[in-house]
């Protein structure tokens, strides 16, 4: 979860890596 909230508010190219995270989840 927090992983995730690190993600957010990045780069626009960690927005495609976040909704991986959550596909994986």
């Amino acid at each position: 979860m927090i992983f995730e909230m690190k993600v957010t508010g990045r780069d626009a190219s960690n927005v495609e890596a976040k909704q991986a995270a959550r596909g994986m989840r």
